[in-house]
């Protein structure tokens, strides 16, 4: 049995005795080495030995002598024909019954065959490897628990990775949020179907951070060795992912335009019948698109336009693209007729059309207000003619361009003399630079600080006259430039009557001042310690102003307010304010109101200042300490804030029944006592200013 065994053997088994003779030799050997057992049992084993060869058969039957194990060697050894072949040598020696060794038995094995096979082995997987390497399509391995454990280098291409960034990570880092749900389910789904493949679509993020699309092939192929986990092809497909988006977009958008755009969109079939009509109809004609769906459309049309619409349809075609406009009256399904502008194009060759495209749009109201406006044009035209305002239009190139009737009235020119002449001859020489330097501006953009509102101006007529003028500008875009519509108004008559009621206001108001002057003078004659008070606080408080910056209008109503502000004093006894001594309590209090009172006799006069309210406010103090309101700070009107301090002032610069003058050091340092307490700093600084700097004395 074991001489088949070794007889059948794939492997050449080669019997030696212990001095190198071949004793065994099989039909493995003999098909190795091309000799017959009979050619080579009783030779040495050493003709096998090519020459130059390194393979020390004595050496080696040495060693299994001593008793070596089993020995291993890879060598060439040389066939009957001379070729040599490359072998590996197993040697083992071969035991008597008493378990010496007598010989040693060799296995062969040719070395070539596999040589041959792990070179179409590696040839194989390089050819797979640049398969793999080159694809467009990304190729990972995953493990169970969801860690890519190979990627292919297509991934830096694809989403700009390296392979070992990603290898060791799970993939549902990688997956957009709102996709790691439906991957997951995919993971799981492919987990459960042993060689089976799941097929998914989600987005993965790129590693420059954007959002790309992927279609996703997997397969379990846990229970293949040299793979023992889940293949998964990527492809990159956010460019079709896009391309459909935008297309269903589009095609949305489209859907939506022709749904609610005001124009009635139509597919008219060559013999006339209404194949498909939008919403819009409903608006245009009352009809719902399907109560004209599968009718003809000369069926809406105007009697009278119909045999025009179906000469214009039936000449209509022929010519991809063919267009044709038309304006046709179009039946309501009320009853009315709608004035409609039609515009057909042929589209029976375009794919998914096959029909003419006829766009409605109603046109009724344009035409009515175009027919209004003609009218209302006319009519302006007549109106602009017959104005009593001068009215012109200037060209871009400051030339007169129109000229009504009033211009005429005005500047003494004809409309044939004024016509194409430059309109700065109408204005005075010493106003045309600057009329020029606004019309540049308002040529260049439209507008210019002139024509915010109306001016008051001259104008230069034919008579060499200079005329005062209302005039405003207003930019009219015409022919592609800036040309500018003036209206001009004569106010000489305005002007004289102005001057007129300004002359007689002043006089009135004169008068007026005069009688409360004379109220204040005999005021004054009550009090003969007081006398000529009130007109040095005039004079005190009108320098002060003049310091302040106040205009002349300004400290004309100040030097008034002061000049009579103590005409509240008509109510006081004469005998109080003629008293020598220290006035009581009740007598000081009745000396107080006189603020009021004061107010309450000027309160209904008309003035073109406060006065009533500044002689109420003239003895309050910043700090609320004065009265009759005990006003505070900015409460105080400044006017009455000046009249305070020059009301002190003079008071104690000059003798009174109960103390002789105290003298201007003794004034300045009272207000300066109180600055920005009692007394505003601004009015305290000027008035010490004046009597220190400018050596300010009061008139005799």
């Amino acid at each position: 049995m074991l001489a088949d065994i070794v007889e059948s053997s794939g492997n050449a088994i080669v019997g030696v005795s212990l001095d190198g003779t071949v004793l065994s030799w099989n039909a493995a050997a003999s098909r190795l080495y091309g000799y017959t057992p009979s050619e080579m049992i009783g030779r040495p084993v050493d003709v096998l030995t090519p020459a130059g060869g390194k393979f020390d058969a004595a050496g080696i039957i040495e060693s299994i002598k001593r008793g070596a194990p089993v020995l291993y060697a890879e060598t060439v050894r040389r066939r009957k024909d001379g070729s040599l072949v490359e072998v590996s040598i197993n040697v083992s020696p071969i035991r008597d019954g008493t378990g010496a060794i007598v010989g040693a038995a060799s296995i062969t094995n040719d070395l070539t065959q596999r040589d041959r096979l792990q070179q179409a082995l590696q040839e194989s997987e390089l050819r797979f490897r640049a398969l793999i390497e080159e694809a467009t399509d990304v190729i990972f391995v995953m493990q169970p628990d969801g860690r890519m454990s190979y990627v292919s280098p297509s991934i830096k291409r694809a989403a700009g990775y390296a392979p070992e960034e990603l290898v060791g990570r799970s993939f549902l880092e990688f997956i957009h949020p709102e996709d790691a749900k439906a991957a997951l389910g995919s993971f799981q789904e492919l987990v459960l179907r042993p060689e089976g493949s799941v097929q998914s679509q989600a987005r993965y993020r790129h590693k420059d951070g954007s959002w790309r699309h992927v279609e996703a092939v997997g397969r379990n192929l846990l229970a293949t060795p040299g793979v023992n986990g889940f293949v998964v092809n990527l492809r990159d497909v956010t460019e079709r992912v896009l391309a459909e988006q935008a297309e269903r977009k589009s095609s949305a958008r489209l859907s939506a335009l022709v749904a609610n755009t005001t124009d009635v969109v139509s597919l008219i079939a060559r013999d006339g019948t209404v194949e498909y009509v939008s919403p819009a109809l409903l608006q245009v004609g009352g009809y719902q698109p399907d109560e004209v769906s599968g009718g003809q459309f000369l069926d809406f049309v105007h009697p009278d336009d119909r045999p025009v619409a179906a000469r214009i349809f039936a000449g209509f075609g022929g010519q991809a693209g063919q267009a044709f406009r038309a304006v046709w009256r179009l039946r309501h399904k009320g009853g009315s007729w709608r004035v409609v502008e039609v515009v057909g194009r042929d589209c029976t060759d375009v794919p998914g059309v096959g029909a003419v495209i006829v766009t409605w749009r109603d046109v009724t109201d344009r035409r009515q207000q175009d027919q209004a406006r003609r009218d209302g044009d006319a009519m302006l035209r007549a109106i602009t003619r017959s104005a009593r305002d001068a009215i012109v239009v200037i060209d871009h190139d400051g030339r007169v361009a129109f000229w009504n009737e009033g211009a005429a009235a005005l500047y003494g020119y004809q409309e044939a003399e004024a016509l194409g002449q430059e309109f700065a001859r109408m204005i005075p020489p010493e106003d045309r630079q600057s009329y020029q330097d606004d019309f540049r501006i308002l040529r260049e953009a439209g507008k210019s600080p002139f024509t915010t509102q109306s001016h008051e101006l001259l104008a230069l007529t034919s008579r060499n006259e200079k005329v005062p003028i209302e005039l405003t500008l207003t930019p009219v875009r015409l022919h592609e430039d800036w040309n500018v519509l003036l209206v001009a108004r004569d106010i000489a008559q305005r002007k004289r009557a102005e001057a007129e009621e300004a002359a007689h206001g002043e006089a009135i108001r004169q008068a007026l001042e005069d009688s409360i002057q004379a109220v204040a003078a005999t005021l004054e004659a009550r009090d003969p310690y007081t006398a000529g008070h009130s007109r040095r606080v005039a004079e005190l408080s009108g320098m002060i102003g003049a310091l302040l910056g106040f205009s002349e209008d300004q400290l004309r109503g100040l030097r008034l307010a002061a000049g009579i502000h103590d005409i509240g004093k008509i109510g006081v006894p004469a005998e109080i304010l003629n008293k020598p001594g220290q006035l009581s309590e009740i007598e000081l209090s009745l000396v107080k109101t006189h603020a009021q009172a004061g107010y309450e006799i000027l309160k209904k006069v008309r003035f073109p200042w406060p006065i009533a309210e500044i002689i109420l406010q003239h003895h309050e103090r910043l700090d609320g300490s004065g009265y009759p309101r005990g006003l505070k700070g900015e409460q105080i009107l400044r006017e009455a804030r000046i009249l305070a301090v020059a009301d002190v002032v003079e008071s104690m610069m000059q003798h009174r029944p109960y103390r002789a003058a105290l003298g201007p050091e003794a004034a300045l340092a009272e207000i300066a006592g109180g600055r920005g307490t009692r007394f505003d700093a601004d009015v305290v600084d000027a008035c010490v200013k004046l009597f220190k700097e400018q050596d300010y004395k009061f008139a005799a």
